[in-house]
């Protein structure tokens, strides 16, 4: 019966990471821009996070509930009608999936492959951003992706 039942919970998490990794695929490049933008200054705007997000690996291991705490956040943004900061949430809700069970790997590094063609342009679309959230948006090391999620490895 565990067996199943986490079977049956991986496969959950798969579809909803593919799913997250297909709306990337379909999206153009400023809306990828702004989803890497947003999940960077999500990740900046948490000073005791920022590095643990880059490590998602030792995250896991220094706090096991991380997953919950971010669902939460993502939860939190939809009920407040920000789904660009949910879907900022969305990618490190998933890197951190990903990096806690070797069947979601390979997905995570898909989905860093998509947000990785967004990157070359979140400097032409860095003040576009700006203007429209209304906000400054700290995307400071917006290049880096987290340990073992690399795409080009």
């Amino acid at each position: 019966m565990k067996k199943w039942l986490e079977k049956k919970f991986i496969n959950i998490q798969k579809n909803e990471l593919q799913t997250f990794i297909d709306m990337l695929r379909g999206g153009n490049n400023s809306e990828v821009a702004m989803t890497i933008a947003i999940s960077t200054h999500l990740r900046n705007s948490l000073p005791n996070y920022s590095s643990k997000l880059l490590n998602p690996i030792q995250l896991i291991m220094d706090e096991p509930y991380i997953a919950l705490d971010i669902g939460k956040l993502i939860k939190a943004e939809q009920k407040a009608k920000n789904p660009a900061f949910a879907a900022g949430w969305m990618v490190w809700l998933h890197t951190v999936r990903s990096c806690d069970d070797i069947h979601l790997r390979h997905l995570g590094k898909s989905m860093w492959k998509e947000l990785e063609r967004g990157q070359q342009f979140i400097t032409d679309h860095y003040e576009y951003q700006d203007s429209l959230l209304l906000m400054n948006l700290d995307i400071d090391d917006y290049e880096c992706f987290p340990e073992g999620l690399n795409p080009n490895i």
